[in-house]
């Protein structure tokens, strides 16, 4: 993150987005400011450019131009944001790995990766956190289960339940509810 903090700005401010794949350009000029507790959806075709703008954003994609501001602090182009989650249209679920500890996963950018190997090198306040956002998203009483024995939208639930897990400021999704 920059250190150029703008305060009174919008929770999630994008200015001028430009991004280009070789010669097809995808993203020119995009522009939106989003408050704290709104919810917006970015809606297009296919190959319009939402999934890219939002991997933008999350710090995935190199911006050709523009600006990214979450929470009145300027984000560097192309750096992870640690204040914005993510849920991908791909799930990304650990599937041999047990539900809380892919949920247990998305506190792994506070706690380190020596924590990742077993739920039981999580604390239990990131369990009990965890357990907290399965509960929020309907799969507590599945918490000790396998990650692939559960159906695509259960799968999706908890790649929410992760980002929840996150503490993020922002929350992104592509497609959220597309297996649901």
């Amino acid at each position: 993150m920059g250190a150029d903090h703008l305060p009174g700005a919008a929770m999630l401010r994008i200015d001028g987005l430009r991004k280009a794949f070789g010669e097809k350009t995808v993203l020119d000029g995009l522009a939106f400011e989003v408050a704290s507790g709104e919810v917006v959806s970015l809606l297009g075709a296919n190959g319009s450019g939402k999934s890219t703008s939002l991997r933008c954003v999350v710090g995935l994609e190199r911006p050709d131009g523009g600006t990214i501001t979450v929470d009145g602090v300027r984000a560097k182009p192309g750096e992870a944001v640690p204040t914005v989650a993510m849920v991908f249209q791909k799930i990304h679920l650990v599937p041999s790995r047990s539900v809380l500890d892919n949920v247990c996963a998305g506190a792994l950018g506070r706690l380190g990766l020596s924590r990742s190997w077993s739920v039981l090198a999580f604390p239990r306040e990131v369990q009990a956190e965890a357990m907290a956002c399965l509960d929020r998203v309907g799969l507590a009483d599945r918490a000790r289960e396998k990650a692939g024995r559960l159906s695509g939208g259960q799968q999706q639930r908890v790649a929410v339940a992760r980002a929840l897990c996150q503490r993020a400021k922002v929350l992104l999704a592509d497609e959220p509810v597309s297996a649901l």
